[in-house]
């Protein structure tokens, strides 16, 4: 029924002719049973002896029909974003992704780049008005993001080369208020100049 849902949803566009993809990333505790045990090795606790192993686990989901269309697992000790990159083949160039602050990394939007897949998430990473190439609006620019100094840990040397040294993104900044709630401010980052 799912499969049927997600062909039927593809027969129609989204935005502008192109899929929006959502990625999120959880954990679980597990049994504790000798075998997830040796998959799944505890996380570091002070009392081996009352934790359970945890699996963690990347989802992407297709925005229109809410389905799963595919997922990856791996224990604890792995980051949701070396789980992500296990699913940039799962995506089709035009699609359009949409993830949080966790996913919202200048490898992530590169490697999403190279597939021709843009990129649309609240952004953990603070800019400056003065790093603006181009203002767009009040809350709103191009800028430019240059590539950190360091080597992504989930990627192969090999990968790491093709990152390029800077990429252009646009800004927005905005706030969302609600009656009887703090305001929330917002930065989000996106490939769609």
């Amino acid at each position: 029924a799912i499969l049927a849902q997600q062909r039927a949803s593809n027969q129609e566009s989204i935005f502008e002719g192109r899929r929006i993809k959502l990625v999120d990333g959880t954990s679980m505790t597990l049994s504790d049973t000798p075998a997830n045990r040796e998959a799944f090795p505890k996380t570091q606790v002070k009392n081996k002896e009352t934790s359970f192993p945890m699996i963690r686990m990347v989802g992407l989901f297709c925005l229109k029909s809410a389905a799963m269309l595919s997922a990856v697992s791996g224990n604890f000790h792995q980051s949701e974003n070396g789980l992500f990159v296990q699913l940039i083949d799962k995506m089709s160039p035009g699609d359009i992704i949409v993830g949080d602050r966790g996913f919202c990394g200048y490898v992530l939007i590169c490697l999403l780049g190279q597939r021709q897949v843009d990129f649309i998430g609240r952004c953990k990473r603070k800019f400056k008005k003065t790093q603006a190439r181009q203002r767009l609006g009040r809350y709103d620019w191009i800028v430019c993001w240059k590539r950190g100094a360091s080597k992504a840990p989930f990627l192969s040397e090999e990968q790491s080369q093709q990152i390029p040294e800077e990429k252009q993104l646009r800004i927005v900044r905005g706030s969302i208020h609600k009656r009887g709630f703090r305001v929330v401010r917002m930065t989000l980052a996106t490939t769609l100049l």
